[in-house]
C-alpha cells in the first residue's frame, strides 16, 4: 500500500509543478524537445537521467511518467474542470 500511496503522491505533484513553469499538455513536446534550454527545475522534472526518473523506476513506473502525466492529464485547472463536468453529468 505504501508504494501505491507514494505513486499517487508523486503523480499529483507533477501537474502543479509543471503548471508553475507554464508547461501544459499543449506545449510539453516543445519543452522536452528543447530541454537543454529550460530552467534547471524543468530539466530535473523531465530529464531522462534525474531523481524523478529514479523515483519512477523505484515505484515501478515508466521513467517518462512525468511527461506522460502532463501530456495526458494537463494542468491542475484542466483536471478540476474534468472532475467538475463528470460530477455534473453523474448527478
Amino acid at each position: 500500500m505504501a508504494t501505491f500511496e507514494a505513486t499517487l503522491f508523486w503523480g499529483f505533484q507533477v501537474t502543479p509543478n509543471a503548471d508553475s513553469h507554464g508547461i501544459t499538455s499543449a506545449n510539453i513536446d516543445t519543452v522536452v524537445a528543447d530541454l537543454d534550454n529550460q530552467s534547471p527545475a524543468v530539466q530535473r522534472m523531465f530529464d531522462t537521467d534525474s531523481a524523478p526518473t529514479d523515483m519512477a523506476a523505484k515505484l515501478g513506473l515508466q521513467t517518462d511518467c512525468a511527461y506522460q502525466i502532463v501530456e495526458q492529464v494537463g494542468s491542475p485547472a484542466k483536471c478540476s474542470t474534468v472532475i467538475w463536468v463528470s460530477r455534473r453529468l453523474s448527478a
